[in-house]
């Protein structure tokens, strides 16, 4: 947001300023060295981390003995999608990254934006089925409107990402 004006970030007197890494941003003149480029891609990847580490556990639970209240392959599509968020942002940040579905892969191959943005496409469309559609019951989790709201947002930008509109989608 800082870097498309969503959001300010004023120096007020000797604070604020922060070695003028807020301006470089605003400006569009960030060095390698930045915090926040680097943060936003460590931040997106601990979420896929915890997105397949969780996707890896539920397997394991009886989700009925436990009295989970929502089923198995909700709490699925609810981690299926956060982690579509996550390869979303960094697609829309970086480009080609790569994508792990795994714990403990190491230097996994990086994919191109369009493969990303397949993949993207893919776990959304595959996941909002099976969310729900309650604005209460779903709040504070992944609802069929979020996933669809993202959904939209991949597909206006989809020319950039792959190569080829999707405005009709």
């Amino acid at each position: 947001e800082l870097t498309a004006d969503g959001v300010a970030w004023p120096q007020k007197g000797r604070h604020g300023y922060d070695g003028g890494a807020w301006i470089r941003l605003h400006r569009h003149q960030w060095t390698p060295i930045e915090n926040e480029v680097e943060r936003a891609w460590y931040l997106m990847y601990m979420g896929i981390g915890l997105a397949n580490n969780m996707l890896a556990d539920i397997e394991n639970i009886d989700f009925e003995a436990l009295k989970v209240p929502i089923s198995k392959e909700q709490a699925k599509a609810e981690m299926r999608t956060y982690r579509a968020y996550c390869y979303w942002y960094l697609m829309d940040l970086y480009g080609d990254v790569p994508i792990t579905e795994t714990i403990g892969e190491m230097n996994p191959a990086t994919n191109t934006r369009k493969e990303v943005f397949d993949y993207v496409v893919k776990e959304l469309t595959e996941s909002i089925p099976s969310l729900s559609e309650s604005k209460i019951d779903s709040y504070g989790r992944v609802s069929k409107w979020g996933a669809m709201a993202l959904l939209a947002k991949v597909y206006l930008n989809a020319e950039v990402y792959s190569g080829t509109a999707h405005l009709d989608d």
